[in-house]
């Protein structure tokens, strides 16, 4: 069988139009470690990056704050909550830097002790056993005097990593749920703040000057290398019919916040940094009047993550944020999602051909981050990881981590390539016009002869096994 270039594999099956909006996943199974190809030199690397952190990134982890209510009885100690955020993604890891998303909207939610918007539940009496474990680890570290967020950074440090407070922008939680931990009074007292939708309007200058706020408090009161806005959790921030408006109001809230973190930097006598997760989808950002090029060009953020919104992805076509951060400060790095099979697919019920249940095997790990390498991207971005050694078990070192921060390593590995199932309403939208579906199941990929950087010694597309809601 032929070898596939990865960049050629993606390009061929972007034209082919591979999508699958109800039968599953294909997946391209290639890459052998016996093979006695070597692989071409790669071209000489671009000038190093004039990165803020002075260090490189190669890997990320974002974490969503829930660490141990899966695998410890509520409420945790801090030590225990420390261990199982820690020990199995960060500690003997070639990881760079924790995104730890402490902060869940602009009313707060916090998971830490802020004093100017609302801890996370704070006003909740009664609530949920999945909500009663997290929050009760919570409470008690306040009441021991253990400021999560405090505790975290020192960790975080002491382990060599940089440690970046994430802020989802708009996540939608809470919405219709006065009951949910992500709720606030802010929330519930302020329908004037609320898109159609029940997320916030960023239009309102009340909604931004809380976010000022709530920032302003991370980066001078706490011992944080960064903060990232994270704008996938939930996308959309300004009424439909008034984009333009959103998008001019939000370089200038982003300039400010520039600003801001400089300041900060001067007080603590290192850098600090800015960051932002964005749709892979790259037009996506423009429906969403977000001007991404311009706080690139104009030095405002320091890491730039392309993400799809859930569900592990392989396809995506990076090249116009690599491009437009060429020859500047700022890093692209490329989301690798643990979820698998989204939408209409329950995540512990799908399996991958070839590969683990419940979750993407190593070959999938692998696969996803030799395409976003060989697009260009500056380093890899790790969100839901805890579904790996947590939610689904089936990594429970996360041991292909060790492996993910090297390109030339895992060329001479298994990987398996999927194409992203998609729906015509999927936030995760990407052009793929061609259906395969169980009535026409074949689709003819252009595979290229003259490439060898997979070294692989066979090549199989065939379905994934779904089992559908």
């Amino acid at each position: 069988m032929p070898n596939v270039d990865r960049r050629e594999f993606l390009q061929t099956t972007l034209a082919a139009g591979a999508a699958l909006t109800g039968a599953g996943d294909a997946v391209v199974r290639a890459g052998s470690a016996d093979s006695s190809t070597p692989a071409p030199p790669d071209s000489s690397d671009p000038p190093a990056k004039r990165f803020r952190m002075r260090r490189p990134y190669r890997l990320i982890v974002n974490d969503d704050g829930g660490r141990g209510y899966w695998n410890w009885g509520a409420p945790l100690t801090t030590a225990q909550y420390l261990d199982a955020l820690f020990r199995p993604q960060i500690e003997g890891k070639p990881v760079d830097a924790l995104f730890w998303c402490g902060l869940q909207n602009p009313s707060g939610a916090a998971q830490y002790g802020t004093r100017v918007g609302e801890v996370r539940g704070s006003r909740l009496e009664r609530m949920s056993a999945s909500e009663w474990h997290m929050l009760s680890t919570l409470r008690g570290m306040l009441s021991r005097g253990d400021d999560p967020l405090t505790v975290i950074c020192s960790r975080a440090h002491e382990l060599g990593k940089h440690l970046w407070l994430s802020f989802r922008v708009n996540d939608h939680h809470h919405v219709g749920n006065p009951k949910n931990s992500k709720s606030s009074r802010l929330y519930e007292t302020r329908p004037d703040l609320r898109l159609a939708d029940g997320r916030w309007d960023y239009l309102k200058p009340d909604v931004r000057d809380q976010v000022f706020k709530l920032l302003r408090e991370a980066y001078f009161d706490y011992d944080v290398d960064g903060v990232e806005l994270d704008f996938l959790r939930s996308p959309g921030c300004f009424p439909k019919d008034q984009i333009e408006q959103g998008r001019t109001l939000f370089n200038g809230f982003l300039k400010s916040l520039r600003a801001l973190a400089d300041e900060a930097a001067q007080k603590k006598g290192r850098p600090q940094g800015l960051a932002v997760r964005l749709p892979s989808y790259e037009p996506l950002c423009g429906d969403l009047g977000l001007d991404w090029r311009t706080w690139v060009h104009e030095g405002w953020i320091d890491v730039l993550t392309a993400s799809c919104f859930q569900a592990a992805e392989q396809e995506a076509d990076l090249s116009a944020y690599v491009a437009a951060c060429r020859d500047t400060s700022t890093l692209v790095h490329w989301c690798v999602e643990s979820t698998a099979g989204y939408p209409n697919v329950e995540h512990n019920l799908t399996c991958y051909y070839g590969g683990q249940p419940n979750g993407p095997s190593t070959a999938v790990y692998r696969a996803m981050a030799l395409a976003a390498y060989e697009q260009g991207v500056d380093g890899l971005y790790f969100f839901n990881l805890h579904f790996a050694f947590e939610r689904y078990g089936t990594h429970p070192d996360v041991a292909f981590l060790n492996e993910l921060h090297d390109p030339e390593r895992l060329r001479g590995r298994d990987q398996a390539y999927l194409v992203s199932r998609q729906t015509p309403d999927s936030l995760n939208r990407r052009p793929l016009p061609r259906t395969l579906s169980p009535d026409e199941p074949e689709c003819t990929f252009a595979l290229d002869r003259k490439s060898t950087r997979l070294n692989s010694s066979h090549t199989v597309i065939s379905y994934a096994v779904f089992c559908l809601k």
